[in-house]
């Protein structure tokens, strides 16, 4: 899910200036996760993605806007106590101990997170590129389609994109 940074520091108090220190109006982030806290909601948000994600941080999830609404569909919902509960990645909310380590920027834990971000994006591609097969699947015979899927899980995206380029057109 990808969020943009919006808001003004003049709509924060001072203790939520402080978490506000490395935020970039303007610049898209994805999102890992919102949490509720009593009355407050924070996100937990990365800028950048792929090869160059970067290690996510918590904000006011009043800073951003969604620009992006698809909800991702490995994200999972958690309730710690009556008012405290997270929604996100399944990384996180599975194993929160992962996203303490993380925070802490332990060298193992951006590893790992940078690990599990690269397998993230192989699956997005991969999901991609099906849709883009089913649109045009009433043009395909049986065995095209397995060849079309049997070309995606080998990672042959070039020889598929042309391929699908000729149908579409």
């Amino acid at each position: 899910m990808q969020i943009r940074a919006v808001s003004s520091r003049d709509a924060f108090s001072r203790d939520e200036l402080n978490q506000l220190v490395d935020l970039e109006l303007g610049r898209a982030y994805t999102l890992w996760a919102v949490s509720g806290h009593g009355d407050s909601m924070e996100c937990l948000a990365s800028s950048g993605w792929g090869e160059r994600v970067f290690a996510p941080s918590w904000w006011p999830i009043k800073a951003f806007e969604v620009f992006d609404l698809a909800l991702p569909p490995h994200w999972r919902f958690a309730i710690a106590t009556e008012r405290d509960w997270v929604l996100g990645d399944e990384y996180f909310v599975a194993d929160p101990a992962k996203l303490f380590e993380l925070l802490d920027r332990d060298e193992q834990a951006v590893a790992d997170f940078h690990q599990y971000v690269q397998a993230s994006l192989r699956l997005e591609q991969i999901g991609s590129w099906r849709r883009r097969v089913d649109k045009v699947r009433n043009q395909l015979t049986p065995d095209e389609v397995v060849q079309a899927l049997a070309l995606i899980e080998a990672a042959e995206l070039d020889i598929l994109s042309d391929w699908l380029e000729q149908l579409e057109t």
